[in-house]
């Protein structure tokens, strides 16, 4: 059996038995409905929120189109964060936080909308999008070259961080379009959200992407999440959240670990990675290894 079946299964055996007791609580058929609802698609909002791409107008949509309505929203958001939180204290963070904060949002305003089909969710992200760069603008001093990065932005990127993460970007890039020194990697450690935060701005190139992961990976650290975005003029501008394995912003007890995975990345932009050899097995670990086989 398939984990996905195993799960669909749990989570009807989950709605029967929840039905059950309301039923015998007396509730009303609607009350019924409702926390069976909510009790099959308990899953939904925490899968949707960090594995997929929320800036997408089509994941937006088919969500609002499960969801239905805001009643039902807001009580999925209170299961979704109850239900992370009591897997234990150290499995909820900021960074999950806002991701579900940010769906909501954005799911929120779908419904408000009156209308949850994927263009009428298009043209209403659309304008969220461009009250955003309306803000951003309005708080940082933007000089010609900003503004040209700024203009070649898809509405994508608009959606996927919130005003800190834009302002952050924009001193970034402004500093990298003045010196012209791109690719330009930088980072910060958001210790609320544990996680650390690494922006990549670059030419893009096929394998781009790719050539990211495995310079990430060969440090050791965990990608959290990644928001990728190409500009229209060509350039690639990606956002890594990463954790060392024990779920700590990677780099903050090791700074000189930090500096390696930014010096690694910056050598990815160029060309593809190639990951250093693994270091050989010592003599023990490689008899052990022998004699665990032998056994089979």
């Amino acid at each position: 059996m398939t984990p996905a079946r195993a799960s669909a299964i749990s989570r009807s055996r989950g709605e029967k038995s929840a039905r059950a007791a309301c039923e015998r609580l007396g509730l009303p058929a609607e009350e019924v409905d409702l926390v069976g609802w909510l009790v099959r698609h308990h899953l939904e909002m925490s899968d949707t929120a960090q594995k997929r791409d929320i800036g997408d107008p089509r994941t937006v949509a088919q969500f609002a189109e499960l969801v239905g309505n805001v009643e039902r929203l807001r009580l999925l958001l209170v299961l979704t964060v109850a239900d992370i939180r009591a897997v234990g204290p150290s499995v909820w963070n900021d960074w999950k936080g806002q991701l579900l904060r940010d769906l909501y949002r954005l799911t929120e305003a779908a419904l408000h909308g009156g209308r949850s089909d994927e263009q009428s969710v298009r043209e209403h992200l659309s304008d969220l999008a461009a009250a955003a760069k309306g803000d951003l603008l309005k708080r940082v001093k933007v000089d010609d070259n900003l503004a040209l990065w700024l203009d070649a932005l898809e509405d994508g990127y608009w959606l996927n961080h919130d005003e800190e993460a834009l302002e952050w970007h924009a001193g970034e890039v402004m500093a990298a379009r003045d010196s012209r020194a791109i690719p330009h990697v930088a980072a910060r450690i958001r210790p609320v959200q544990a996680v650390t935060e690494i922006l990549v701005y670059a030419g893009d190139r096929l394998g781009l992407f790719a050539s990211f992961a495995a310079a990430i990976s060969s440090c050791g650290a965990d990608i959290l999440n990644a928001r990728v975005h190409t500009t229209k003029d060509g350039a690639a501008f990606d956002v890594f959240s990463v954790q060392t394995t024990d779920r700590k912003p990677f780099g903050e007890e090791d700074p000189e670990a930090l500096e390696a995975l930014i010096t690694r990345l910056h050598r990815a932009a160029i060309e593809d990675f190639t990951p250093p050899p693994a270091k050989p097995l010592t003599p023990r670990r490689r008899l052990r290894h022998r004699t665990l086989g032998a056994r089979r």
